[in-house]
């Protein structure tokens, strides 16, 4: 017993999961998607003209940036953040790396699976040189028509393109397609990690047979940029790219710097989650430990049973036998967002209990020796089997003089495995 204990415990697996950027089904049945509003919202922006923020559209009563959603970052700071958007190339893109190059400015390229599959070394060159890799979808759909299931697909198929062509994982930064959202969909991008990122300036510049031109482009966001400001370029743009230079150097030259999306919001925070695969019936509740860069957060956990092939919370930790699965919130600090782990399964299995089996020596009188047994485990039945002193088993306790040997056994529960004690000896004196 003693070895086998010490084998499990040197065999016991820890998982250790740190927040991911594309969560599995076990992360998204937490949330019942049906209960937020699907209707469709098409990005827009209200303008000042003295160069304040912009109003957007918004659901009313919502407020995006619950849900990790931005359109300016910091309104405080003369800052400005370079995003383009990569549905393919267009023979710029090269061109815009160069002079991104040259002036040390870190920008953000929003891809999508085609723009990943086509142009791997574009892509690997972005991760080289220090930009930010978003997520851009497959298809490039108007998210709110398709399903919850279909909508994360979308995601995670370009999360894995990534990761294939350069190693790495791709940024967690997400641009809706069309601009189109609902809070739906901006809680399942947070769930997945992803910080949605609009816009607070946009030329009408994707369609590369209808170019408005470099000087237009240029002259509409000299009217329109903001501190904070998050100018929408297109990459396949003639218009777009070729109004970087002269962008970058007049926002220079007004003593604004050039950030990126690292700033947006708190930086998310990390969780990790400590179980081991498997644990023993002891009766006590079960309850993992984090790891987490939230310090002084609070940490809540979610378990989970999955009944008739459904997820299922349940109200409080287990300890019962069976399998079950958890996941740890933190809670947001000054310095860092919420922070969620991924789903983690363990199992409680039946506890193997013990016996304790004392026989004690006596003289004849006819009568059968009285056996104690000290249990642990909530066993139905505790049984005694007797043997003779060459191992042979009798049918009954014995009541002659001899030496003789027994043995407690008890019936396994729902919650403890069938249990044998040792074999002990007494001697029935003439």
């Amino acid at each position: 017993m003693k070895k086998k204990s010490i084998m499990k415990r040197l065999a016991a697996v820890v998982l250790t999961v740190t927040m991911a950027l594309s969560w599995t089904v076990g992360d998204v049945f937490a949330t019942d998607y049906s209960s937020y509003s699907n209707d469709r919202v098409g990005w827009g922006l209200v303008y000042t003209t003295d160069h304040s923020t912009p109003g957007g559209s918004f659901p009313k009563g919502v407020d995006i940036t619950e849900y990790d959603a931005y359109y300016v970052g910091d309104t405080s700071d003369k800052v400005i953040y370079l995003t383009f958007d990569c549905g393919y190339d267009n023979g710029y893109t090269t061109g815009v790396l160069d002079y991104l190059k040259k002036k040390g400015i870190k920008a953000a390229f929003f891809v999508t699976k085609d723009f990943v599959d086509k142009q791997p070394d574009l892509v690997r060159r972005m991760r080289d040189e220090g930009h930010i890799i978003g997520n851009h979808t497959v298809r490039h759909k108007d998210m709110t028509t398709l399903s919850v299931s279909d909508a994360k697909n979308e995601l995670i198929q370009v999360a894995a393109a990534v990761k294939e062509v350069t190693g790495t994982k791709i940024d967690p930064y997400f641009r809706p397609p069309e601009g189109a959202y609902s809070v739906r969909t901006l809680k399942l991008y947070q769930d997945m990690g992803y910080k949605t990122v609009f816009w607070s300036f946009a030329a009408r510049d994707w369609d590369v047979n209808n170019q408005p031109g470099a000087d237009t482009v240029y002259n509409s966001f000299m009217q329109r940029y903001c501190n904070g400001s998050i100018p929408l370029l297109h990459i396949i743009s003639s218009s777009s790219t070729g109004a970087v230079k002269p962008i970058v150097e007049a926002m220079e030259e007004k003593g604004y710097r050039f950030g990126t999306l690292n700033e947006l919001g708190k930086p998310d925070g990390e969780v990790t989650v400590n179980i081991d695969t498997t644990i023993e019936y002891t009766g006590h509740a079960v309850k993992p430990t984090v790891t987490t860069t939230n310090e002084g957060a609070n940490v809540t956990y979610s378990y989970y049973e999955k009944i008739d092939g459904k997820y299922t919370k349940i109200s409080a930790a287990p300890k019962l036998p069976g399998l079950y699965y958890v996941t740890a919130i933190v809670d947001a600090t000054d310095s860092y967002g919420l922070a969620k782990s991924e789903v983690v399964h363990f199992h409680i299995t039946r506890g193997t209990g013990s016996l304790v089996l004392t026989v004690p020596d006596k003289k004849y009188d006819g009568e059968k020796p009285v056996p104690s047994v000290k249990k642990k485990g909530d066993y139905e039945k505790v049984y005694c089997r007797y043997y003779d002193a060459d191992g042979n088993r009798l049918s009954a306790a014995p009541t002659e003089p001899g030496v003789y040997y027994a043995q407690a056994y008890a019936y396994k529960t729902k919650l403890y495995k069938k249990c044998v004690s040792e074999k002990v000896s007494f001697e029935i004196f003439a």
